[in-house]
């Protein structure tokens, strides 16, 4: 199936021209539902019942007697997901603040992650959490490297981070 993966459902409005489309990918019918598999999503992981189809919106599927478009469906609301819970620690108000923090990342967002992971050191992705909290918290410092836990099977990343707020108060 030809795609175009900017101008998606606008393609509607578009007269019959090769130039509307610049990516291809594979529409497969598999146990009566319908895949549209983007084979170049090189990080995206789980199995075929937590799939989502790529936001293309409008495809050219080529096959004999085929005369117009075909929708390709948005992928849910709930095709993904991060959850963040920051648990924060300390002893009085003297005393410097400990900042654990989780995030959760599923399905499509899992894929998202991923994909940063591979190119981005978890040295630079520590500096850029640790700054989006130093500009509320400037007395805020990492407490080592982040921890990842990549769960391919269910496409669930979890990534832990430890932080030490000096001067909370």
């Amino acid at each position: 199936a030809l795609v175009n993966s900017s101008d998606k459902s606008s393609l509607d409005s578009w007269q019959p021209t090769p130039f509307a489309f610049d990516h291809v990918i594979v529409r497969a019918k598999i146990n009566g539902r319908t895949y549209w598999l983007d084979p170049t999503i090189s990080y995206q992981r789980g199995g075929l019942e937590n799939y989502y189809d790529p936001p293309f919106e409008r495809s050219l599927v080529l096959k004999a007697g085929t005369t117009e478009l075909e929708k390709i469906p948005r992928p849910a609301g709930n095709a993904g997901s991060i959850d963040v819970l920051e648990v924060y620690s300390g002893q009085d108000s003297q005393s410097a603040v400990t900042l654990a923090v989780t995030k959760t990342y599923r399905g499509m967002q899992a894929d998202a992650m991923r994909y940063s992971l591979h190119s981005t050191s978890l040295s630079d992705l520590s500096k850029s959490h640790l700054n989006y909290y130093a500009d509320t918290t400037p007395t805020i410092s990492a407490d080592g490297l982040p921890q990842v836990d990549d769960n391919q099977d269910t496409n669930t990343i979890v990534i832990k981070e430890k932080y030490l707020i000096s001067e909370l108060w």
